[in-house]
């Protein structure tokens, strides 16, 4: 059994850690008892059982392709898609090693940049993790090729942008809901200080008959709900990591709703909306929503203040 720091991948009871594992794509042995990271954990455990084929986006060295293949999912076939050939060079040569045959079959790796690489019906479901909220957006075709989704007929899409901000999210969910995908599952993971929204969105055949509020675009609907359901519950780390993280991103966005007001900050970059008001006033009422239900924490900070470009280069 092998442990590559950094790559994801270990053998029972060792952590992850480094970056040199990433440049060399080892993995370990089938037969090893081997967990991704968190951050690709939280990924592969919304990737529904009833998948028939899946597209890994910004595959890197196709982690979470192998995974997922070697994880008792007979039938399954992975495609691992990267705009650079080393990695899924070093990934395809890491599978042929370290798989089973049978295993190896399914896999696919592909270069090219986004949803380009791919023929229509090949893939239901698609996955974009470890890229800001406007990457993933022009993969999927925003702005794009509109409908190129359909075309391929994906009906399941996984999201993990490196940002959780909620200004951000709620463009990404405003997209969706524009498209015609519903979020059926979201989880909250804190890793290394920083914190990650997985979501899953299904297309739907019947659109609600009541259009969200506006502030439902902005915070985790179907994680927020759990945590004020479970209020207080004792070992509920899902609701004190939420509380953390609208903890952390009130007092982020009340910086940044004074940045935005202020004489020095350039007119064409002014908030003339009120949206960054109308944020600081939503996480503050969730914040005492959550606290009058007995969510305790809350206080520890999160590294999200950073460039996404900076989030995407340091990735656990």
């Amino acid at each position: 059994a092998l442990f590559c720091p950094g790559s994801g991948w270990s053998t029972a009871g060792e952590r992850p850690g480094g970056r040199l594992g990433r440049l060399h794509g080892v993995v370990p042995s089938p037969d090893a008892e081997h967990v991704l990271s968190p951050r690709l954990q939280a990924v592969a455990s919304l990737v529904p059982r009833d998948c028939r084929a899946i597209a890994d986006i910004g595959a890197d060295h196709a982690l979470l392709c192998m995974d997922l293949v070697a994880s008792k999912r007979p039938g399954l076939r992975a495609v691992a898609i990267d705009r650079n050939r080393a990695p899924l060079e070093a990934g395809r040569k890491a599978a042929l090693q370290h798989l089973a045959p049978g295993m190896v079959k399914q896999l696919d790796f592909r270069l090219g940049d986004g949803l380009s690489p791919l023929s229509e019906g090949e893939v239901d479901t698609v996955c974009v993790a470890g890229m800001g909220v406007s990457s993933i957006l022009r993969v999927l075709g925003a702005g794009g090729e509109p409908g190129r989704l359909g075309t391929l007929g994906v009906d399941t899409l996984v999201l993990q942008p490196v940002s959780p901000r909620p200004a951000a999210l709620h463009g990404l969910r405003k997209w969706l809901d524009s498209q015609g995908y519903t979020i059926d599952a979201e989880v909250i993971s804190r890793v290394k200080g920083l914190f990650y929204i997985t979501t899953r969105a299904r297309r739907s055949a019947e659109k609600s008959f009541i259009a969200p509020g506006e502030g439902d675009f902005f915070l985790p609907q179907l994680i927020r709900r759990r945590a004020l359901a479970g209020a207080g519950s004792e070992g509920d780390d899902e609701a004190e990591n939420y509380l953390r993280y609208v903890s952390h991103h009130l007092r982020w966005e009340k910086g940044n709703a004074c940045r935005k007001r202020g004489a020095s900050c350039p007119a064409n970059k002014r908030d003339n909306t009120g949206q960054a008001d109308f944020l600081v006033q939503l996480l503050e009422e969730e914040v005492i929503a959550l606290r009058a239900g007995g969510v305790t924490g809350g206080e520890a900070g999160g590294d999200e203040d950073e460039d996404e470009e900076d989030l995407v280069s340091s990735l656990p």
